[in-house]
C-alpha cells in the first residue's frame, strides 16, 4: 500500500509500519503497515516487541500517528489558519496529529 494510502485510511491511529520504499528525498512511499493502535503507548510496546524478538534490527520499521501529508505551501498555509480559528492553537498540535511536511511531486 502507498504511504499515502496508509495515512488516509487510518487517520487518527498509531501505525508500526516497514517502509518498503522511499523517494529520492527518503520519504515513505510504499508501506507494509503491521500493526494498528489507538494509543502511541500500545504502538510504542508494540514496536519494541518487534524489534526485541528474536533481535530484529529492521531499520524500515516506523511509528507514527496516520494523518494528512502536507506537501505544499498552500497546504501549510491552510493547516495554519485551521489552527489560528481555534481558541488555543498548539504549537505542536500539527505534530501531535501525524502530519507530515514533505516535498510537493
Amino acid at each position: 500500500m502507498t504511504f499515502d494510502e496508509a495515512m488516509e485510511r487510518y487517520d487518527g491511529e498509531w501505525l508500526v509500519l516497514r517502509v518498503v520504499s522511499e523517494d529520492e528525498q527518503r520519504y515513505p512511499v510504499e508501506v507494509q503497515v503491521l500493526a494498528r493502535y489507538a494509543s502511541e503507548k500500545d504502538a510504542r510496546h508494540a514496536l519494541g516487541e518487534l524489534r526485541g524478538e528474536g533481535g530484529v534490527t529492521d531499520t524500515k520499521l516506523r511509528l507514527l500517528e496516520a494523518g494528512p501529508r502536507i506537501r505544499s505551501g498552500a497546504a501549510v498555509r491552510r493547516a495554519l489558519a485551521e489552527l489560528s480559528a481555534r481558541d488555543e492553537p498548539e504549537l505542536d498540535d500539527l505534530a501531535g496529529r501525524g502530519v507530515w511536511i514533505g516535498a510537493e511531486r
